[in-house]
């Protein structure tokens, strides 16, 4: 009986290489070139790959690419080609081997970076004066193919939630009849009345790493504009990668001292 790699052999082949995949978890794609080599059609589903050397970390390398196509007689066809891989592969290009009966051409997998933070909870909410310093924990998971590292202090805008139709209303109320200039210049002074600073938000600890596949408590020291008006809420949004994390802030008045009596 025939050996079926000779068949296969005989039957279709390759182009020549090197055969390039590029994409991020969880598939690279590419283009290959198949020969048919017999009278008949065939139809190729799956490619061997071998020779793939693992780099460090997490992520196990595809052994074998998959194509679907269908050749008639003495056809050659330039087809997409695909590999499936682990979503912790590491970013990095990877050679081997496409092997089609005997015959092998080089091959090289190009992982691109691919970030996939998860935050929880994506949305919190807290009740603080203006100038406070509010503490909170959330929770982070890189589920992505590269470790990622808390920032720095960063700055948040705050903007009234769900303020601009008011700010409308009054510009409208105030010089809606008296031309667009006037109205916009209203406006504009409308949605400047209600502007406060920037917040400061620092992560703890600071500078630490979320290694692929990790989940860590961190820790966000939030302090607040001195400019925060009583009894609004604001909303602002840290974006960290491919994650969003939204804060409101409903600003409350802050307590009064008691007074000290004279003696």
């Amino acid at each position: 009986m025939e050996n079926n790699d000779r068949v296969t052999e005989a039957k279709w082949g390759l182009g020549p290489g090197p055969i390039v995949f590029t994409g991020s978890p969880a598939s690279c794609q590419g283009y290959v070139e198949l020969i048919n080599n017999s009278a008949v059609d065939v139809e190729p589903e799956a490619l061997a790959i071998t020779g793939l050397e693992p780099g460090s970390g997490h992520g196990r390398l595809p052994t074998a690419a998959r194509v679907s196509a269908r050749l008639g007689p003495h056809q050659r066809l330039r087809v997409p080609i695909e590999v499936t891989l682990d979503p912790a592969t590491p970013s990095g290009s990877y050679t081997g081997w496409l092997s089609c009966g005997s015959q092998r051409e080089d091959v090289v997998v190009k992982v691109l970076e691919n970030w996939d933070l998860r935050i929880v909870p994506q949305t919190v909410a807290i009740k603080a004066s203006a100038n406070e310093t509010v503490a909170l924990q959330i929770f982070i998971t890189n589920l992505g193919n590269i470790e990622f590292t808390l920032p720095s202090p960063v700055s948040l805008y705050l903007e009234h939630d769900l303020e601009i139709g008011r700010h409308l209303s009054a510009a409208l109320k105030a010089a809606g009849t008296e031309g667009f200039e006037k109205f916009l210049d209203r406006f504009v002074r409308e949605l400047a009345s209600g502007a406060v600073g920037a917040a400061t938000v620092k992560f703890k600890p600071e500078g630490a790493g979320l290694h692929v596949g990790e989940t860590k408590p961190v820790e966000l020291q939030i302090h607040l504009p001195e400019d925060l008006q009583d009894n609004r809420v604001y909303r602002g949004t840290i974006k960290l990668r491919n994650a969003r994390l939204v804060l409101e802030v409903e600003s409350i008045v802050r307590p009064k001292a008691a007074s000290r009596r004279q003696k």
